[in-house]
């Protein structure tokens, strides 16, 4: 994937070597005020773009989204929900805690496209058997990129673009990505 990536001590620091190219594009000023500019600068040169941004105060996030940002990500506010999660159920934070950052864990949490030539394609889960086929999980299902539906029953049925979010050991998720055909996460699993 390429992006970039704009902060006040590398204001035009690319991660990127072919700008044509780029999908993504982090603002993560320590300014609030920086990074209005570069979201506004990044959606008027390429409005395909997906914007990601940083915002510490709560009042500036809608700004951003208005500037163009597609998504907007205040720090202290996932950290206040890490914190009271911690507080309030310990065992699930200790679980995503290793699922998600340390990987100690053999289960990891992955988002898998369903091509529009994969087998699940207007079957439902059930039919497909995802449990007993791969041994993976389906814990949601975003369509259009703005839905989710939270743990999905046999009944759900599978649409080209949906992303599944499932949750298996690698092997697993190399299986479901296989029948998604989802070719860039399975390259990725790969490594």
């Amino acid at each position: 994937m390429y992006w970039t990536c704009l902060t006040p001590y590398r204001p035009r620091q690319s991660r990127s070597t072919r700008h044509d190219q780029q999908r993504t594009y982090l603002a993560a000023p320590v300014a609030h005020c920086a990074g209005f500019g570069g979201v506004l600068s990044a959606r008027q040169k390429r409005p395909d773009l997906f914007i990601l941004a940083r915002c510490n105060q709560p009042e500036n996030q809608e700004k951003l989204r208005i500037a163009g940002a597609d998504k907007v990500i205040n720090p202290y506010v996932i950290t206040g929900r890490q914190m009271a999660t911690q507080l309030l159920a310990p065992g699930v934070m200790e679980f995503l805690d290793v699922v998600v950052q340390r990987g100690d864990l053999e289960l990891r949490l992955q988002e898998l496209v369903v091509s529009v030539d994969s087998p699940l394609v207007g079957r439902t889960l059930g039919e497909m058997h995802i449990r007993t086929q791969t041994g993976v999980n389906v814990l949601a299902v975003r369509r259009n990129q703005r839905t989710f539906d939270a743990n999905p029953g046999g009944d759900f049925q599978v649409a080209a673009g949906d992303a599944l979010i499932c949750l298996g050991t690698l092997e697993q998720l190399g299986k479901m990505a296989e029948i998604a055909k989802d070719g860039q996460r399975r390259l990725r699993l790969a490594r």
